[in-house]
């Protein structure tokens, strides 16, 4: 038996036929049973789906009773609160999505496609949770499906999920650059320079911009081997020329001089070399190239093969931790979790896992998972001073305090950045000093110190951060800014500043979501604060949707105690529902 509830829900037997189901509310009660993290007790089911129904109880009962008719399992939805019991060979499309089960494009559409039950607030409220969450589950699935097939260079495969992923969201950048970049490799340039004319005229049309650069660019035909074979010495030599090149600060020559060193390793069959060159391409699309990430994740997935076959298992483990580091900046936590499980793996044997660890601790500290988020930063630590990487030291003790922070443990965060600037000061890494800088003026406002003295710390993160146009640190001062005028009740000069954040963290395609949902939550706030009740509640569904989307669970949890209802009146609670 296979219950289908994305796209048009469907019920059908071991021989694929349909089985017949009347009423929309029977689906929405099969849903809600099915998703649950808590079993669901009848009463709060029945007030949730038929407010308006004579007898909520009855009208669920016949419910259950026509679901367990259709799959032929008299024990399955029974008791109270309701237990499952379905069939053990049934299976269930959003669970598999879930478990990261589900195949290739096995399906599509919106969870619960067609079905708007009439049916409470509360209801309302968990459906526009779960299908903002399930939608970010299959853009996920399809994206990693379209990069390995790109990376195994089975490019037909790879086009037909690109499509998918564009045609779900046609104002998704990275799908689009996905699709041209699988279009390109294949060897299709002319449908790939008219899918970008056709999205560069449709967001100009309809968005009033044109998309970024890294649309066209990924237009970029591969670069062609030189005619003689090079030697090894002489390909290190060109990796490491690229390697200074981009660090420092010339990426247009650094990105030359690494593409042509991956033809001319692959041309000179020299495989590690090339791993490695695409490696360090890789790296540098992401780190240093903004709105490169996409390109930058299909151009790693390559290093990565290329690793495996080659056995270069120091360069597979840097580059799964690239990937998952991409991932989860995007909000892609289930993807980057595998990455980062498979890095460690890996990074064990060889010696780098302290980058690995720290990764992991930011994923974990957005999924909402403070302890698992904590323990992954301590391995951290401990992996920085045995591999004596003190960015990854440095970095660590950032992201805990962003962690500690987002957990309402102003003191523990206090001391994980104090660590961390002091560490910054003796290497001189200034690129990364707004952020935890932006992170400490967050703490001393919630242990109480004067708004007035903290911002006085914040001015010079702000120029620096402007300076090196990084958008996710201009975001993440201008914010802090925006707190500290939030505690002096200076709340119009509080929402300038957070429309300057979230217009910051926004100018990039490559954005750090996390940090953009947090803006968004504290924008809510803002609103209420001024009396702007309708602002407040339409930001609070926004806010529930990105949270849902990219699995933001902690943020979801307090946006969803904005929406319960009155004392005394049945709904949807946080423990019920997530």
């Amino acid at each position: 038996m296979q219950i289908r509830l994305i796209g048009r829900p469907a019920i059908l037997d071991i021989q694929g036929q349909a089985r017949p189901i009347r009423g929309l509310q029977v689906w929405a009660v099969l849903a809600r049973v099915l998703l649950s993290r808590r079993p669901v007790e009848r009463r709060s089911l029945a007030a949730d789906l038929f407010p308006d129904a004579q007898d909520p109880l009855a009208a669920l009962r016949w419910c259950l009773a026509s679901l367990r008719r259709a799959l032929d399992a008299p024990q399955a939805l029974t008791g109270d609160p309701i237990e499952l019991n379905l069939p053990a060979t049934t299976t269930v499309d959003v669970l598999l999505l879930g478990s990261g089960k589900l195949g290739d494009v096995e399906c599509n559409g919106e969870f619960l496609e067609g079905i708007e039950p009439r049916s409470s607030a509360q209801f309302s409220t968990w459906l526009l949770i779960e299908r903002a969450r399930i939608a970010g589950l299959l853009d996920e699935r399809l994206r990693q499906i379209g990069l390995d097939a790109l990376a195994a260079r089975d490019f037909e495969r790879a086009i037909r999920c690109a499509q998918e992923a564009s045609a779900r969201n046609s104002y998704d950048e990275g799908a689009q650059i996905l699709l041209v970049r699988s279009l390109v490799e294949a060897g299709k340039p002319g449908l790939a320079s008219a899918h970008v004319e056709e999205t560069e005229r449709r967001f100009l049309a309809e968005l009033g911009e044109r998309p970024s650069s890294a649309l066209r660019a990924a237009l970029a035909p591969p670069p062609r081997s030189s005619a003689t074979s090079a030697s090894a010495a002489s390909l290190r030599s060109l990796i490491e020329a690229g390697r200074v090149a981009v660090d420092a600060g010339v990426p247009d020559s650094g990105l030359e001089l690494l593409r042509r060193a991956v033809s001319d390793a692959d041309h000179a069959g020299e495989q590690h070399l090339k791993a490695e060159a695409l490696l360090e391409l890789g790296y540098a699309l992401v780190h240093s190239v903004r709105g490169h990430d996409d390109e930058g994740a299909c151009t790693l997935g390559e290093a990565l093969e290329v690793a495996r076959r080659s056995g270069s298992g120091s360069i597979a483990a840097r580059a799964l931790c690239e990937l998952g580091y991409v991932d989860a900046l995007a909000g892609r936590r289930p993807s980057a979790a595998l990455h980062l499980k498979a890095g460690l793996e890996i990074g064990t044997t060889v010696g780098r896992v302290a980058k690995i660890h720290g990764v992991a601790a930011l994923n974990l500290f957005d999924w909402g998972r403070l302890d698992e988020g904590l323990a992954a930063y301590g391995l951290s630590l401990s992996a920085a001073v045995e591999e004596q990487d003190w960015r990854a030291e440095i970095w660590s003790h950032g992201v805990a305090g962003w962690g500690l922070i987002t957990a309402n443990r102003p003191h523990d965060a206090l001391q994980c950045l104090d660590r961390c600037l002091m560490l910054l000061d003796r290497s001189n890494w200034i690129a990364f000093r707004p952020f935890p800088v932006a992170l400490r003026a967050e703490a001393r406002l919630r242990l109480g110190e004067s708004p007035q003295v903290v911002v006085t710390e914040l001015e010079q993160a702000f120029a620096l951060s402007c300076h090196l146009r990084d958008p996710c640190w201009e975001g993440a001062v201008a914010r802090a800014i925006g707190l500290c005028a939030m505690a002096s009740d200076q709340l119009a000069l509080a929402a300038d500043w957070m429309a300057s954040a979230h217009k910051s963290c926004t100018r990039e395609t490559d954005i750090f979501v996390a940090l953009l949902v947090q803006i968004q939550m504290d924008r809510v706030e803002l609103y209420k604060r001024m009396g702007q009740t309708e602002q407040a509640e339409w930001a609070t569904r926004e806010v529930l949707a990105l949270a849902a989307r990219t699995h933001a669970d902690h943020q979801l949890l307090r946006a969803v105690g904005w929406l319960k209802p009155a004392a005394g009146s049945p709904g949807v609670t946080a423990a019920t529902s997530f």
